[in-house]
């Protein structure tokens, strides 16, 4: 029976000079076999029913879609995959009328501080997993930004925290993408192998204001650029594994993705 217990709120300190959570996700790729009939999953994380949820028998498929973690919770499954993800809510339109504010519209979105929204998502995505069929890999992502009030800030963050990356004047912010697998061993599966990917990105955003009353074609009355580092890290057991994951490891394994996310995190914590 799903627990009655709602997960606790993940929020943390929002502020420009600190790592915010964009998204998370935990993904499982069943083992091959027969696939079975998508069961419904979303309540036995959150323990109430989704908000939203589609079905399509015949292919396979079913996504749940509803609110947890202060976010947006959703269950997609595929015959041969699974995906659980955090992402933010869509923000919510007042209702129009004279004296309606125009609603607020943030260049970046967040779910919280990732050292806090990560430990409640695992704990929902582990009441899942038990219910899941056997599975041989089992993967965690999750991106982060990092805000910087000018370009200038920005070129200097990344030259701290991306030490592998030697950029110049000649090298325009949107130039900048990295990727880098850093492999390492697992103590929970007997030493195997996992891949740990980091990927590096500059994400530019120019919002603006339409004039109240626009001529022909639309002009902005005013404009704000915003710019942000972006940092996605993905921890995967080996795809050539051929046997399943024991289900009493599984939790295990997510603890020890934990680490390795926390202990990243710290390599680029703001100084």
């Amino acid at each position: 029976m799903p627990s009655s217990r709602k997960p606790r709120s993940p929020r943390g300190a929002i502020g420009k000079d600190t790592w915010q959570a964009e998204a998370l996700r935990v993904t499982v790729f069943p083992s091959p076999g027969d696939p079975t009939d998508p069961v419904p999953l979303w309540a036995l994380a959150v323990g109430e029913q989704p908000v939203q949820s589609v079905d399509r028998p015949a292919q396979g498929y079913r996504q749940e879609i509803g609110n947890a973690l202060q976010a947006q919770f959703v269950c997609t499954q595929h015959p041969f995959r699974i995906d659980l993800v955090l992402r933010p809510s869509p923000p919510v339109s007042p209702t129009p009328g004279p004296n309606t504010p125009p609603p607020e519209i943030k260049p970046f979105e967040t779910i919280g501080a990732p050292a806090n929204v990560l430990p409640s998502f695992l704990e929902i995505c582990g009441k899942i997993l038990p219910f899941l069929r056997p599975s041989r890999r089992i993967a965690l992502g999750l991106a982060v930004f990092l805000e910087s009030k000018d370009n200038p800030q920005l070129r200097r963050r990344i030259e701290t925290i991306i030490p592998e990356l030697a950029i110049d004047d000649s090298y325009t912010l949107n130039d900048i993408a990295l990727s880098l697998n850093q492999p390492t061993s697992s103590h929970i599966l007997d030493n195997e192998r996992l891949n740990v990917i980091r990927r590096w990105n500059v994400i530019q955003v120019t919002m603006g204001e339409l004039a109240s009353s626009p001529p022909s074609l639309p002009s902005f009355q005013s404009t704000v650029n915003s710019q942000a580092l972006r940092f996605e890290l993905d921890i995967s057991t080996d795809a050539l594994r051929t046997q399943s994951i024991p289900r009493e490891l599984i939790s295990g394994l997510l603890q020890e993705f934990s680490t390795i996310v926390r202990n990243h995190l710290k390599k680029v914590a703001v100084k």
